[in-house]
This record gives C-alpha cells, sequence and structure tokens, in this order.
C-alpha cells in the first residue's frame, strides 16, 4: 500500500471518529429532560349532612324540648334522621337516647298515637255497610255517632234512638289510617270492619256502653260544619260512681292533684266514674222531667243542678 493510499484511509478514519462524536454530541442534547414530579393530588371535598343529634339525654316518654337537640354536619346521613330540630322538638322519644347520638325515626313515637289529640282517646267500633255511610266514611272525615236501644222490660224501656256523641274524627278504617297513603284505601275500604273514632275520654263509657247494648250508626257530615248539641239544655247522665267526701285542698296520692269540686268534673274523672245503661238510655218511661215534677226513675234535674226530691221534700 502507498503512501497516498494510506493517508486517505487516516483522514476516512478520522472523519468517522469525528462524524461518531459530533453524532454522540447531537443525541445528548436531543434528550428530554425527565418531567417535573406531579403535583400532590388535592384531596376530593367529603360531602356533609345536616343531622339532627341529641345536645341532652332524652327519656322515653318524655316531650323533647327545644334545647336538647341541635343540627351537626356529619360526613354520612343516617337513614330516616332528621335534618331540622323543629322536625322532632315535642315529640315523645319511645326510648332512651344519649348524648350526640343522631335521631331516628325509630325513635320517636308515632304511628296512630300520634294522632290522638290530648283528651281524646281512640276507640274502635264494628262496621257494615250500613253503619258505615255504604263505606263512604274515610280516615278524617268526622261523623255523628247515633245508637238504638230497643227494649227489654228490664232495663230500657221504651225503645229509642238519640244521637249520643257529635263531630268526631274517624282516625282508621280497617287497616288504612290518617297517617298512611290514602291511595291504599279505597281497595281496602270495602273489607273494613272496623272504624276508630277519636272520643273525649269522658265519652268513651258512653260509646262503648251503646255499642254493647244497643246498635251505632255513624252518620258523615261535613267538616266545615262545626254545630254541635248544646248538652246543657238537658239532664246529665248519672254516673256509676258518686264522689266521696274529702278535704278540699288536700292532695290525692294517685295523680298528684290538690282535690276541689271541680276536680270531680274533669273528663278523665268522669270516665272513671262511669255510665251505666238505666243513664245513658234515660229511663224515663218517655216522659220528660219537667219542673216540679217527681221522676219515679232518677231524681229532678234543676237549671243550677241536681234537685233530689224524697217523699215530697226537696233535698
Amino acid at each position: 500500500m502507498n503512501k497516498v493510499t494510506k493517508l486517505l484511509a487516516g483522514l476516512l478514519l478520522l472523519a468517522a471518529v469525528l462524524i461518531g462524536l459530533y453524532a454522540l454530541m447531537l443525541a445528548s442534547q436531543s434528550k428530554p429532560s425527565a418531567p417535573p414530579p406531579l403535583a400532590a393530588a388535592a384531596p376530593s371535598p367529603v360531602n356533609q349532612y345536616s343531622v339532627v343529634v341529641a345536645s341532652k339525654p332524652l327519656l322515653a316518654g318524655q316531650p323533647i324540648p327545644v334545647d336538647a337537640v341541635r343540627v351537626e354536619k356529619l360526613p354520612l346521613q343516617p337513614s330516616n334522621s332528621f335534618s331540622d330540630s323543629a322536625e322532632v322538638v315535642g315529640k315523645l322519644p319511645v326510648t332512651d337516647v344519649g348524648v350526640g347520638v343522631p335521631l331516628l325515626q325509630t325513635h320517636l313515637s308515632g304511628g296512630l298515637a300520634g294522632q290522638v289529640a290530648e283528651g281524646e282517646r281512640a276507640v274502635a267500633v264494628n262496621i257494615d255497610e250500613a253503619v258505615a255511610v255504604g263505606y263512604r266514611i274515610k280516615p278524617g272525615d268526622f261523623v255523628d255517632v247515633f245508637f238504638v236501644l230497643k227494649q227489654d222490660n228490664s232495663e230500657i224501656t221504651p225503645s229509642q234512638s238519640r244521637l249520643l256523641l257529635s263531630r268526631l274524627r274517624v282516625l282508621a278504617t280497617g287497616s288504612t289510617s290518617v297517617n298512611e297513603d290514602a291511595s291504599k284505601a279505597d281497595a281496602a275500604r270495602a273489607l273494613a270492619r272496623t272504624a276508630v273514632l277519636a272520643v273525649p275520654v269522658a265519652d268513651v263509657n258512653k260509646l262503648t256502653l251503646a255499642q254493647h247494648a244497643g246498635r251505632l250508626t255513624l252518620a258523615l257530615r261535613n267538616p266545615k260544619d262545626h254545630d254541635v248539641p248544646s248538652e246543657s239544655l238537658f239532664p246529665t247522665v248519672a254516673t256509676v260512681l258518686q264522689a266521696r267526701d274529702f278535704k278540699p285542698g288536700s292532695t290525692d296520692v294517685a295523680s298528684g292533684k290538690v282535690l276541689s269540686r271541680e276536680l270531680v268534673g274533669a273528663p278523665v274523672n268522669q270516665a272513671f266514674a262511669g255510665a251505666s245503661l238505666p243513664g245513658l238510655s234515660a229511663k224515663n218511661d218517655g216522659v220528660p222531667v219537667r219542673s216540679g215534677a217527681v221522676s219515679r226513675s232518677r231524681p229532678a234535674i234543676a237549671a243550677e243542678g241536681v234537685e233530689i226530691i224524697r217523699g215530697g221534700v226537696r233535698q
């Protein structure tokens, strides 16, 4: 190999080395830089729910006071909970509830009992198509209760029919009540065998006695009609139990109430005193009691109260 060839080969080798170094430099310059570290992902916001919880211990059977509950924000919303304290104030817990415990519908008394007003009792009466206005009576309606007593030649004479109780609210018919879905009522109404009425406690005796001894009829009335009998125009039905002598101002051990003459006429005490069938049937041989006349079956009734006549002597 001559010198020229060797020189040319050396130049080519040098050029190849230079080209390789240049390519290596270009490759190092074009290498992408490492991406910056990703920013930490922001935590997703947690949903907060308004839930009524007890701020004081709640006792079973005691109305919930305003200051015994509060609304707290919780990450979970318990099923059947409340979001407004006004929904639970005044309600009755069926069990004790501790501080901080969310109030649920199962904690509170409900059902038909919640529809009975103070001073009333829910009473069921037997019904059929004739008694219940052809099954047209629905929960929430108002009815008058008439009753028929047939002569039996002993306690009842003569047969009679009277308005017994006026403007009673119907709480339920059959299995459907005022606090349930009314859309289900139509199908069950024809199968109803009882109607539940809201009855003043003092009148429960009269209703149960009349149902047992006679036949009731429910008369449907317009809810806007508030007319009721003027009972003070007629004799008062005597109770079975008569109030005994007591010292006014003393305290009744059972109820803790201060005894007075007015307390005798309280509805719950009149209910306790009871009603008898002769008194309920107003047995007087069909002759109204007149002023100055003596009834052979019961005392004469004066305008101011009860007037008893024995042997022609007024007492």
